[in-house]
């Protein structure tokens, strides 16, 4: 899988990313989660493993989570990309019929407040979903001034049943803001304090954070 956080050279300095494959494992990993309804398989997989979810009357919902990320947005545009596809449910192998319209739905959700508000960032459904039995990619953004710095962050897949037995897929999962300006030499040391004396070497070494572009 790939790491949640990654550092890149030249121009940009630093890319915040929760991106997710699914591949390392058929457990979760990471810090991400789901209700109980979402598994790893690698059957019928985008590529590799994906998450699947299979709604039916008895099963209508399922959520799954990223990571949650506290105090690291840096106040500019988040570009969110992930593969999905709605397939029929079968009892054994390789599910391969596109379910057709009235499925259902799947809400794409963030929160910058730990889950008490949800906001919508798009919502699948027969109005917008291709029916397919591949992987289709989605692309979306969340505006500079949506996501201020600073600000936690934590984005949720919603899958909701209507009708039928199918199976919900996700996979490559990816979230991404840039920086591309170096944080402020302004760092305080708050343990031990600035210039202290004959400091402790046992223990931790705090600072308040830098202002500026900051990860």
């Amino acid at each position: 899988s790939t790491p949640l956080y990654s550092s890149a050279a030249s121009d940009v300095y630093k890319r915040q990313d929760v991106s997710q494959n699914f591949n390392s494992s058929t457990a979760y990993t990471d810090g991400w989660s789901d209700d109980g309804a979402f598994a790893i398989t690698p059957t019928g997989a985008c590529g590799g493993n994906s998450v699947r979810d299979n709604l039916w009357s008895n099963s209508i919902i399922g959520k799954l989570y990223s990571p949650q990320i506290d105090n690291l947005s840096s106040g500019t545009t988040m570009d969110i990309s992930f593969d999905y596809k709605i397939v029929d449910y079968v009892s054994s192998g390789i599910p391969i019929n596109a379910t057709q319209p009235g499925w259902g739905s799947i809400d794409v959700e963030y929160t910058l407040d730990h889950g008490s508000t949800w906001i919508n960032l798009m919502t699948i459904d027969d109005s917008n979903h291709m029916v397919s039995s591949s992987c289709e990619t989605i692309n979306l953004t969340i505006a500079a001034l949506d996501i201020p710095s600073g600000s936690d962050f934590q984005l949720k897949f919603t899958s909701h049943w209507l009708s039928g037995d199918f199976y919900v897929y996700l996979d490559n999962i990816s979230a991404k803001q840039t920086v591309t300006s170096t944080p402020n030499c302004d760092v305080v040391m708050t343990s031990p304090t600035n210039g202290e004396i004959n400091a402790t070497t046992a223990g931790l070494i705090t600072w308040n954070p830098a202002t500026g572009g900051v990860v």
